[in-house]
């Protein structure tokens, strides 16, 4: 292009030849900002350094994720809490297992997505059981996400910044955490970014094939975390509105093309899913069923008790509310959780309302908001972790920052270029299924990458503003962003024990493996935490009962009973004991106590059907084998929260 000579005079005088080399920079920004030509190639030449060695960013930030991987795979697993799946982990690991190895699947839509499981299962399939190596295989996916959030910044910011934005994305502690653990999170995580990325490069240069492939990155995405999908809507309308604006009509022809393309894409990976759902189980399931029990649980009428039921008792009952209501299939059961919430939202609004409200509220928190793990209970035992994941009275890291940092960073954008106004978009269309459903700490990891280039940019704009001078603008700014993130937040789950319930779960773990003197550890490190903890009791006692501490385990399940009189396990073992025994009165006893509790709980069923057999009543035997059998047939598998 034609070079445009600058004048020799600034506005203070002849331009310096000689002196301080960042006297002369100062002089020439100042000229800079009032001649348009001149700061175009002072912009240019204040960057060629930084455009110097473009891979050499990507790169460091590889390097940074990679030893933060290493050291955090590596110091956790000499714990046993970490080498021991436990809630969704376990399940998600045992349908690996039950995929690789050949297993039949069983006759009905998938409850979760299943692009996970099928993945971890390849694992499995190339001999890695090993839970350390499985560990940093996993959290290769923050690797791909550092990298990921890197190519992505560099499209909207300087080289240098964009660096910031992926060393933060791969020390991100949560982030780290849990793409370390056998759970989708990191993999959704990845994928969103891709889907990203894919949306701001079809913006940069539309195309039907780049439109395909950014509707192939958002299928695959919601493969793994279907609220994903939704931010299809990003490309979708940018398309959709310049189709519309359009009077040429080649111009709308080929727009057209192209949000077919997306549309393609989309569906080139969601309808195998879809189709296999519909010819095993016969009911229209675009992916998975656990949809409307996610959707139920923070929008009803008694949230403070569906967010806080926990794996076991409590879990089950409301699993087991759509069947029995007439449930036949998964299918049945999401449609009548999807009714619940739309009856509520119908005769409860402003109750609804109010809980959107809460929960935008707490998508905001600086604390990391638990579902069914508690990353402050796992930071007590790693150093790595307790130092990138932390909180003190009225702040959190590192959410604290990166949250409010992005709000401030995504205001600045929206008014900036299309790139930046698309990350917003994605940012903001995610956040809302947040909001719908629930902010959790693990669901909200998805928003980080993005959220972390939009808080650099929020940082940037603050600290070149206090340069300028609006340092009171500036601390106001920072104090009011600091108090979003800091302000106190209630949770139900506040109330419960996280560490008792990790070491319980960890306990259970390793009982399944045999390891029972290990398990009575953890138990009795759960009681330590929580000593009324009823499942804790409960499962100390069959860990004794297999030891054939019969006396030992007799006594624990009564001190489970004690502390939870209608814990059915505790009953029905409890009864079986007392059966064992010779003491058969009061072994029915029990399990008619089960069954007041749970009239559908076959085991307890069949184990009373023995005791009146014993009794002398043959046809109450008989009559509760039926029950059972028919029990057995329409309840669902129970799945963890």
């Amino acid at each position: 292009m034609a070079l445009h000579k600058c004048p020799t005079r600034g506005v203070d005088g002849p331009t310096p030849s000689r002196g301080n080399a960042m006297t002369r920079r100062s002089r020439t920004v100042q000229y800079a900002t009032r001649q348009p030509e001149c700061a175009v190639i002072l912009a240019e030449a204040m960057n060629s350094g930084e455009r110097a060695s473009p891979d050499r960013f990507p790169t460091l930030v590889a390097t940074v994720s990679l030893i933060a991987l290493a050291l955090c795979v590596a110091e956790s697993a000499r714990n046993v809490v970490f080498q021991v799946p436990t809630v969704d982990s376990a399940t998600y690991a045992q349908q690996a297992l039950a995929i690789a190895a050949g297993k039949p699947a069983p006759p009905e839509a998938f409850w979760q997505p299943p692009l996970y499981p099928y993945a971890l299962a390849l694992l499995y399939r190339a001999g890695l059981h090993a839970m350390t190596a499985l560990r940093f295989i996993h959290g290769l996916t923050a690797l791909a996400a550092a990298i990921l959030t890197v190519t992505l910044a560099r499209r909207i910011m300087r080289p240098r910044l964009a660096t910031v934005a992926g060393v933060v994305v791969a020390l991100y502690g949560p982030l780290l955490f849990y793409a370390t653990q056998l759970l989708p999170t990191g993999l959704g995580v990845t994928l969103g970014l891709l889907a990203l990325l894919a949306t701001v490069r079809l913006a940069e240069r539309p195309s039907p094939w780049r439109a395909a492939s950014c509707g192939a990155a958002f299928g695959l995405a919601a493969l793994a975390l279907p609220n994903l999908l939704a931010c299809a809507l990003v490309p979708a309308a940018g398309l959709a509105r310049q189709w519309r604006r359009a009077t040429d009509p080649l111009a709308r022809l080929t727009l057209a093309r192209q949000l077919g393309a997306l549309l393609a894409g989309i569906a080139l990976l969601v309808a195998p899913v879809t189709l296999r759902n519909l010819i095993v189980s016969g009911d229209w399931v675009p992916i998975s069923t656990n949809g409307g029990i996610n959707l139920y649980l923070a929008n009803n009428a008694d949230t403070d008790q569906t967010l806080t039921a926990r794996p076991g008792q409590d879990w089950e009952r409301l699993v087991s509310l759509p069947y029995r209501n007439g449930a036949r299939s998964a299918s049945d059961a999401q449609s009548y959780f999807t009714r619940e919430t739309l009856r509520f939202a119908a005769t409860s609004p402003v109750a609804l309302f109010r809980g959107f409200c809460a929960k935008a509220w707490l998508l905001l928190a600086g604390r990391e908001i638990p579902r069914n793990h508690d990353i402050y209970t796992f930071r007590e035992q790693t150093w790595l972790l307790a130092l990138l994941v932390w909180r003190l009275p009225g702040f959190a890291f590192p959410f604290g920052l990166v949250g409010p940092l992005g709000l401030f960073g995504a205001f600045m954008a929206a008014r900036a270029g299309r790139t930046q106004r698309l990350v917003v978009a994605h940012v903001a269309i995610y956040a809302l299924t947040l909001v719908l459903f629930y902010p959790a700490d693990r669901y909200r990891l998805p928003l980080v990458p993005p959220l972390a280039i939009l808080a650099v940019l929020g940082a940037d704009t603050l600290v070149t503003r206090w340069r300028t001078g609006a340092r009171s603008a500036v601390a106001a700014t920072a104090l009011g962003l600091l108090l979003i993130g800091g302000w106190p937040r209630r949770v139900p789950t506040d109330t419960l024990s996280f560490a008792a319930e990790l070491h319980q779960n960890v306990g259970v773990g390793l009982q399944v493996r045999g390891r029972l003197d290990d398990a009575l550890k953890q138990y009795d490190a759960a009681l330590a935490h929580d000593p009324a903890s009823a499942d804790a009791l409960y499962y100390r006692g069959t860990a004794l009962r297999e030891l054939g501490r019969r006396d030992e385990a007799r006594e624990a399940f009564q001190a489970a009973l004690a502390a939870r009189p209608n814990h059915i396990k505790a009953l029905n073992d409890l009864g079986v004991m007392q059966y064992e025994a010779g003491r058969t009165e009061l072994a029915a006893e029990l399990l008619r106590r089960a069954l007041n509790v749970d009239p559908r709980n076959a085991r307890a069923m069949q184990n009373l059907a023995l005791a009146e057999v014993r009794l002398g009543h043959p046809d109450e035997a008989q009559r509760l084998m039926q029950r059972a059998r028919l029990a057995r047939e329409s309840t669902p598998a129970i799945t963890p929260p």
